[in-house]
């Protein structure tokens, strides 16, 4: 079965992505191909090669100066209705791109996404046009990258009842509260992350807690089918003493909550450097799921699997 594919986005985890799906081409009897790739410059479509686009991204800095490959300058709609792809994967930034998204689901077309804000903000809308047009929204890398808590809770839980989920979703401060733990100033942990790539364009969203607090809403979302009513959300910048401190998301019926909280020695929160860690407590279960929080490769296996799990039409449940 061969399906065609449109990749929105085209840094460091749509690059990985480039790279994951040249390699696994063809897997489960599917066959993926990427007719088109959009990045701030423009949109190229048609018969390319993956990895010359993911290198000439690299030195360059711009599809645009892939050379041979016309570029289009496509609005959202325009790329959903030119290109018509089967799967629209979005692995850009651009917080409003629910907009294209309930584009590309009214025409039939399944959509993968790694993009926070547009599913924490939009989820119900997105969730019914979805179902009302017989195609699916997977949304795995949004929380925890590759760690498959969005899975477990959509499929795996469905006969379980959520109590309440502890979670460390934002990987970036857990890496500047493990470096203050070891001695250095935040202002030195943050500058060393900034360095190693690992907080967001804007570092706001990562020390104020926005990040963490869009993954929240999403899990709660996933496990409750509707908007929290309370919210609660403070992030690092007041942390003086980091030892056992992490940015910890709870999340329960009806509030979600994000703020710093010492923890004890003995706790499975207790990561370090780029680890994530979720708590989940269902009516019969007391479940602990641990994993790498970021990282383009990371993010892109999460991506690459919503992409398999769309082509073989499953359905999206909650």
């Amino acid at each position: 079965m061969k399906v065609k594919v449109s990749v929105f986005g085209f840094g460091t985890v749509g690059r990985a992505l480039a790279e994951i799906i040249a390699e696994k081409r063809k897997v489960f009897g599917v066959e993926l191909n990427v007719v088109s790739i959009t990045d701030r410059s423009g949109t190229i479509w048609g018969d390319f090669d993956l990895l010359e686009a993911k290198e000439v991204k690299e030195s360059t800095g711009k599809l645009s100066n892939i050379g041979e490959y016309e570029v289009y300058d496509f609005s959202p709609q325009e790329l959903i209705e030119e290109v018509k792809p089967d799967i629209l994967v979005d692995v850009s930034s651009w917080d409003d791109a629910h907009e294209m998204y309930s584009y590309a689901l009214a025409e039939g077309i399944s959509v993968v996404t790694s993009n926070k804000p547009p599913i924490a903000n939009h989820y119900d809308e997105l969730i019914t046009l979805a179902r009302e047009n017989g195609v699916g929204i997977f949304f795995e890398s949004t929380v925890m990258a590759g760690t498959p808590i969005i899975g477990l809770l959509r499929e795996n839980l469905l006969g379980e009842e959520i109590v309440k989920m502890e979670a460390i979703v934002n990987a970036s401060t857990t890496f500047i509260l493990t470096r203050m733990e070891n001695g250095k100033t935040f202002e030195e942990a943050m500058e060393e992350a900034r360095t190693l790539g690992i907080l967001e364009e804007d570092p706001s969203k990562d020390i104020d807690g926005i990040d963490a607090y869009y993954k929240a809403k999403i899990l709660h979302w996933v496990s409750y089918g509707e908007q929290p009513e309370e919210e609660e959300r403070e992030g690092i910048r007041n942390v003086k003493d980091a030892r056992n401190v992490r940015l910890v998301a709870e999340i329960s019926k009806g509030r979600i909550s994000v703020a710093p909280r010492k923890l004890p020695d003995n706790s499975p929160l207790l990561v370090s450097e780029v680890e994530n860690a979720a708590l989940i407590k269902t009516e019969n279960l007391t479940l602990t799921l641990k994993g790498p929080g970021g990282g383009g490769k990371v993010t892109a296996s999460g991506v690459f699997t919503d992409i398999i799990k769309a082509a073989l039409k499953f359905p999206s449940p909650r």
